[in-house]
């Protein structure tokens, strides 16, 4: 299947576009390749490892740019979209990508939504399901997300909405959270962290293993969590890579530059239903994956000599037990 990802060149997008060529597929990867998200540089970089395989297109193309939009959909004809673009919230946004997509009868428009927009609500920690009201809280950036699901449904494309949580993955670039903390735990400095609040996150793999299968199984009209499931707390994350890599944590926790909104995590009910999708990756997964592939692990799998071997623990952890780990405050050096 030939599949039009918009924003290819994007950490996401560019995840997207691989594994579907690493599955046999075609994609074509639409970008403007401007300095937002991760910047020029890191984007190229990405376009250049997918233009290696010859299942593969890149396109440098506005897309708010109608003209250009339909030009580039009559030439490429995909058979699906994947929207993993960030649109600028004062423009014109996806409209213009969605319409191009009706315009030429598009089977499929997979649009990539954010799990931020669930309102706090009474019980912060109950999880989220698809169907509560949203909100967008004063952000911009949340008001457009929140306005392009409205279009989906309002122009008739067959879509499936997906809404991520936070996503991490290895080898981010540097303003992406935990890279410059494990860059400063590494480096044997100190930490600094501003408080943000708990957050759900889900491993970059495991969000593309769902954009994926929502490619294959089309269920259409649906909004879909791909989330974790599960609140951490951002401090005992960073305090569990320090663990990891066998380094001494040093850490400053900041205040918050302003008031903090409670999240909340993924009802992931749907994506059990919808997708046969959970997440493989659990909270020490996600340790492990983002310090391997900084420290780098020999052909065996075994990790660096100079690093201590990790304990396990002596019995298995229970989701209550692991729940109940992360709900306990870290506390770093007093100051």
């Amino acid at each position: 299947m030939n599949v039009l990802v918009a924003g290819g060149a994007g950490l996401i997008g560019a995840a997207v576009a691989k594994s579907l060529l690493e599955e046999g597929g075609e994609a074509v990867a639409a970008d403007d390749f401007g300095d937002g998200g991760d910047g020029r540089s890191v984007k190229e970089w990405r376009a250049e490892r997918l233009a290696e395989n010859p299942r593969a297109a890149v396109e440098r193309v506005d897309l708010t740019n109608e003209a250009a939009l339909e030009d580039l959909f009559v030439r490429r004809r995909p058979a699906a979209v994947v929207n993993a673009a960030l649109f600028d919230p004062t423009g014109a946004g996806a409209r213009p990508l969605m319409l191009a997509a009706r315009s030429t009868g598009t089977g499929l428009f997979v649009h990539l939504s954010d799990g931020a927009l669930y309102a706090p609500g009474p019980e912060p920690e109950r999880p989220a399901r698809e169907d509560e009201p949203l909100d967008a809280g004063g952000d911009p950036r949340l008001a457009a997300k929140l306005e392009e699901e409205r279009l989906l449904a309002e122009l008739g494309l067959p879509f499936v909405a997906l809404r991520l949580f936070e996503v991490l993955g290895p080898m981010f670039p540097p303003r992406r959270f935990p890279v410059g903390p494990l860059e400063a735990i590494v480096a044997g400095e100190e930490v600094e962290y501003q408080e943000t609040g708990w957050r759900d996150i889900v491993h970059l793999d495991d969000a593309v293993r769902g954009i994926v299968l929502a490619l294959r199984r089309r269920p259409l009209g649906k909004m879909i969590n791909l989330g974790g499931g599960l609140l951490v707390n951002p401090r005992t994350l960073i305090a569990l890579l320090a663990r990891e890599a066998g380094r001494e944590l040093k850490i400053r926790v900041t205040p918050p530059s302003g008031p903090l909104l409670p999240r909340r995590p993924a009802s992931l009910e749907v994506a059990r239903r919808e997708l046969g999708w959970e997440p493989a990756f659990t909270v020490g997964r996600i340790v492990e994956s983002l310090v391997s592939a900084r420290l780098g692990t020999s052909a065996a799998g075994r990790r660096p000599a100079a690093l201590p071997p990790r304990r396990e623990p002596a019995h298995p952890v229970s989701r209550r037990e692991l729940f109940g780990l992360f709900r306990r405050p870290f506390r770093g050096p007093e100051r």
